[in-house]
């Protein structure tokens, strides 16, 4: 005859070994969406692509604001890169490390952040949320 705590400790191995399954396989599809990440806007940091995503989820049709920086190749015509930014934005960006770093403050979507990641002599793309504090 199988006992109480037999029982319990059976269908808690059960359950132990499902959750273990879940949780290998949430990691598995994480890491593959990383590597999408990588594959489609390489320049951009994946925890900004993250965030996008799920503010986009969470406030369709809304472009949340954010502290954008992108670091460009030396040698990049910075006066042109400033001009993009103030056509494409209605914002003026702050500029660093003779010329190789600008940021500005602005709405963002995926779709502007794949066209700031495509432009010529961008190295990288990263960026944070305003909380508007």
């Amino acid at each position: 005859m199988t006992s109480v705590s037999e029982t319990m400790s059976s269908s808690s191995s059960s359950a132990s070994a499902k959750e273990e399954v879940g949780l290998d396989k949430l990691k598995d599809q994480f890491e593959e969406l990383q590597k999408k990440y990588e594959q489609v806007l390489p320049k951009v940091d994946s925890k900004l692509i993250n965030d996008i995503l799920l503010r986009q989820m969470e406030n369709p049709g809304s472009a949340p604001m954010y502290m954008v920086e992108t670091f460009l190749e030396p040698g990049t015509d910075i006066q042109k890169v400033r001009e993009t930014i103030l056509q494409e934005t209605g914002m003026v960006p702050a500029t660093y490390d003779n010329g190789t770093h600008v940021a500005a403050h602005h709405p963002l979507t995926l779709e502007m952040l794949e066209r700031i990641s495509n432009r010529e002599g961008v190295i990288e793309v990263t960026g944070e949320y305003d909380t508007g504090s």
